[in-house]
């Protein structure tokens, strides 16, 4: 947390959920709170009374952040994200559907050197990896994919574990199919489409032999 006095207002600056929230703290302002939510950057900028209690402040965050979110789930119902901020933001609400948000992401992030691929995972490092591809799909395509991609943190490989997870997607078969659809269009071999588990295999084999090299 990072606080910036100034003569009349002071701002606070903290993340929460994704989010870079800012606390602007107002002399003038009596009771009345507002934010403003810059959805591109998730900046979440909070204007409120100079006298508010740091009890009272958490209160205005953690709602403010609720709205933010379902402000953002509904605009994302019928869009697909296009950048990364939102591209994690949906991960996030995936990993709490489908995982009570148990599942440990580091980092995710939309590439563009993916051409037999729609994604890829790193367990071990907590990775994923979507292609760009996607910001032109639709909105529930993306999701197969980002569950698909998120199942790999807690089975690697595509067995029957891993399918019987993704059998909670009420739109797997649908997606599958636009995916094939895509990939045919593309010149990509379908066989292909499914092979992030082969190569979060093969990348966690090479970290493990380098490491023993080193």
């Amino acid at each position: 947390m990072r606080a910036t006095p100034g003569k009349k207002n002071a701002t606070i600056e903290l993340s929460r959920d994704g989010f870079t929230i800012q606390v602007v703290r107002e002399r003038r302002r009596k009771r009345t709170v507002t934010f403003d939510l810059d959805a591109d950057r998730m900046l979440l900028v909070l204007h409120v009374p100079a006298v508010m209690p740091d009890t009272a402040l958490e209160d205005v965050i953690q709602q403010a952040v609720e709205q933010a979110e379902e402000y953002l789930r509904r605009r994302m119902r019928r869009r697909t994200p296009q950048n990364d901020a939102g591209l994690l933001l949906r991960a996030q609400q995936l990993n709490e559907r489908y995982f009570d948000g148990k599942l440990t992401l580091h980092s995710i992030h939309y590439v563009t050197n993916q051409r037999k691929r729609f994604g890829s995972c790193s367990p071990t490092a907590g990775e994923i990896r979507i292609s760009a591809r996607l910001q032109k799909a639709p909105y529930w395509v993306l999701d197969y994919v980002l569950l698909h991609e998120l199942t790999h943190l807690v089975e690697p490989s595509h067995n029957a574990r891993f399918r019987e997870l993704m059998k909670r997607y009420p739109l797997a078969e649908r997606a599958r199919g636009f995916l094939m659809g895509a990939a045919w269009a593309a010149g990509v071999d379908i066989a292909e489409i499914d092979m992030g588990g082969a190569e979060v295999e093969a990348e966690d084999a090479e970290a493990e032999t380098k490491g023993a090299k080193d």
